[in-house]
């Protein structure tokens, strides 16, 4: 009966990073090309600041985006072209609504934010709000952790 050698241990892993580095290569650059076809997507990014927002009351917090296609920033969005929505809320917090829109600089916007339902304020805690931006048939979204203390 033959006997084989085992092969080193760090030959062993030498291989398996190789191959695992194939597969993670080719499994990205099937993500990237396909949202490359799409061409129909925005890179949307977003910040939030609570400002003067609290528990209590009714104070705008605010939401900086930016919003890029391919050819670069877009400029001259309306509030139309925003949605605004809290995915997740403290207890008893309340949706949001827009009360503005700002242009802060070419491709770059400021939305107000207050509690979207009469009668309700800002409560303390966590509120997980998701920005969605439509231009034609160019689409984007971005989300953002917002704390009310």
């Amino acid at each position: 009966m033959k006997t084989f050698a085992r092969p080193k241990r760090s030959w062993v892993l030498v291989v398996a990073l190789v191959g695992l580095g194939a597969l993670l290569g080719l499994w990205l650059s099937g993500l990237s090309t396909g949202s490359a076809q799409s061409g129909n997507s925005l890179l949307v990014q977003s910040v939030v600041s609570a400002r003067t927002a609290g528990p209590g009351n009714v104070d705008a917090a605010s939401l900086y985006v930016t919003v890029q296609s391919s050819a670069g920033l877009l400029d001259g969005l309306t509030a139309s072209n925003f949605s605004v929505f809290a995915e997740q809320l403290p207890p008893q917090g309340c949706l949001v609504s827009v009360s503005q829109l700002r242009t802060q600089n070419p491709g770059v916007y400021r939305l107000d934010v207050v509690p979207g339902v009469a009668g309700c304020t800002w409560r303390a805690g966590d509120y997980v709000l998701s920005v969605s931006v439509r231009s034609g048939s160019q689409s984007g979204a971005a989300v953002v952790l917002m704390t009310i203390r």
